[in-house]
């Protein structure tokens, strides 16, 4: 809690412990984006360790297990384990196997953005907002309009495309 001691605050009680926890996972945060600044397979390692997470067009994408097979490359046709739920509730709306080509229209667009660059056995959380997933129609009955939408992605396959 913050109390005011003349013109100053001061932190006071458990206040103290978040905000060194804040401190602590911003100076972790800032290590990791400089060991990320280069390019390449070192920077690549560096986001595969699990609970990476990585921000890509909008798709927050947490890694929960690192893969160490092929990458999933636009034109690739993958093979995936999934379950989706709407984050607002955590009610789930499907789960199953699924098999698309990464960059053509068989799914929403923010799977074709999280899913491309996983490595094979890699599993991921992605975040999708509304504007990524099924927008402002939503999916009837099971994805209200405006919904974000979080699914747990296993890529198990990746067949590089022609």
């Amino acid at each position: 809690m913050l109390a005011r001691n003349g013109e100053n605050y001061k932190v006071v009680g458990s206040k103290v412990k978040a905000l060194a926890k804040q401190k602590k996972m911003e100076d972790e945060a800032k290590r990791t984006a400089q060991q990320i600044t280069g390019k390449g397979a070192a920077a690549m390692a560096v986001l595969a360790e699990a609970g990476a997470v990585r921000n890509k067009k909008g798709v927050e994408v947490t890694v929960l297990k690192p893969g160490s097979g092929k990458t999933a490359r636009k034109g690739d046709k993958v093979s995936v384990s999934y379950k989706g739920t709407l984050q607002s509730t955590g009610k789930k709306f499907d789960q199953g196997k699924f098999n698309f080509e990464i960059g053509n229209d068989d799914v929403i667009k923010g799977w074709h953005l999280g899913i491309e660059g996983m490595r094979e056995g890699e599993k991921c959380r992605l975040v999708i907002p509304p504007a990524l997933g099924y927008g402002k129609r939503g999916a009837y009955p099971d994805i209200p309009p405006n919904s974000h939408l979080v699914f747990v992605v296993l890529l198990n396959k990746v067949n590089a495309g022609a």
